[in-house]
């Protein structure tokens, strides 16, 4: 090959790799419009609240391959189970009891919150292949001023996934709670 062409050959590498990211980031959007699609029908279908927290659970955790999706009632630092999604068990109530740190309850008052040190937070994964590793958690308060939390429990250290999402889970939140 001659030399003229060899810079030919890298600049369009160049443009194969910037092609490359500009398709996942578009891919990545589209998955993201698809969950908030599925889960706003989904919730326009469903009447019971339980219903409506399983499926949207679910539904994340299907589509963004969270394998740990709750939603809990805080009490102090504690956190009562409500309806869990766990892509690795049907046991009702896995993962509790929880409990979160004082600092990241703290935390908690000014919106989602990321737990990279699991040590943080308190679970009972006790018996299953499932250990979470990381965390996101993102408040809500109901009508009647009680607080409540969705968790998303992710089993790979520092992987980083959750933190990208933040913004989309915190959406999603915000479509189930306004039901």
């Amino acid at each position: 090959m001659s030399k003229e062409k060899l810079p030919d050959l890298q600049s369009l590498k160049d443009q194969l790799h910037v092609l490359t990211q500009e398709n996942e980031a578009l891919a990545e959007r589209a998955e993201d419009s698809l969950l908030l699609g599925l889960i706003s029908e989904k919730i326009s279908n469903l009447q019971t609240k339980s219903d409506v927290l399983s499926g949207c659970l679910e539904q994340i955790s299907i589509l963004k391959d969270i394998h740990y999706c709750s939603c809990g009632k805080l009490s102090g630092c504690k956190i009562e189970e409500l309806e869990t999604y766990a892509s690795f068990s049907d046991s009702k109530g896995i993962g509790y009891p929880m409990e979160i740190s004082s600092e990241k309850l703290a935390e908690l008052q000014y919106g989602p919150v990321l737990i990279q040190d699991i040590k943080n937070l308190k679970c009972n994964f006790a018996g299953v292949e499932f250990q979470p590793e990381c965390a996101a958690l993102i408040p809500f308060k109901t009508q009647n001023k009680e607080k409540w939390v969705f968790l998303f429990l992710d089993g790979e250290k520092n992987n980083g996934r959750l933190a990208p999402m933040l913004m989309l889970l915190n959406h999603v939140v915000e479509l189930v709670t306004a039901k």
